[in-house]
């Protein structure tokens, strides 16, 4: 009931994270050099993935009586991969947002760079202005999704294949 709300919750928190770390990382990077940066981004995946595997999920009740031992992570994603084998709009659904997002994270973390200072012969102070309105953007859009969550939550697969289109035209219009 509440899938829409929590999803614009997650992605608004997501990139606005992402889009500090946009800014952190280039003063970082001109204050400590890039190996200190990439030892730190290092460093930092491997405590979040660490931080991960300490997630428990409560399970769910499996008899009568209510069972408050929660279970481990590696079963809810075995859990989770079971359902989505059974399930095909979610299977769908995943996988397109998969495929989705590897392009965009080539595009913007190399593609970007080289686009703008070679192509639009522009400083690197652009490419940042173009994550920071790229990012920017999307903190708005995941707030009007957490504002319009009821409504949006009435047509799911409308609002999917809109926004897909209008990803697929905003880029084909900034190439």
């Amino acid at each position: 009931r509440e899938i829409v709300h929590a999803n614009s919750l997650i992605n608004s928190t997501n990139y606005a994270v992402m889009g500090i770390g946009y800014g952190l990382g280039g003063i970082l990077i001109l204050r400590v050099g890039l190996p200190v940066v990439v030892a730190i981004n290092l460093a930092l995946f491997v405590l979040a993935a660490l931080l991960v595997t300490r997630i428990s999920i409560p399970s769910t009740p499996r008899s009568s009586q209510q069972n408050t031992a929660p279970d481990p992570l590696w079963r809810s994603i075995g859990d989770g991969l079971a359902y989505l084998r059974h399930h095909d709009l979610a299977r769908s659904l995943i996988t397109m947002e998969f495929l989705e997002h590897w392009p965009h994270a080539v595009w913007t973390a190399a593609l970007m760079l080289a686009f703008t200072t070679e192509a639009l012969q522009a400083s690197e102070a652009f490419w940042g202005y173009q994550n920071a309105a790229y990012y920017g953007g999307t903190v708005l859009g995941a707030a009007m999704a957490v504002a319009f969550a009821a409504r949006l939550g009435q047509r799911p697969g409308w609002v999917i294949s809109f926004n897909g289109l209008i990803m697929a035209v905003l880029t084909v219009i900034y190439a």
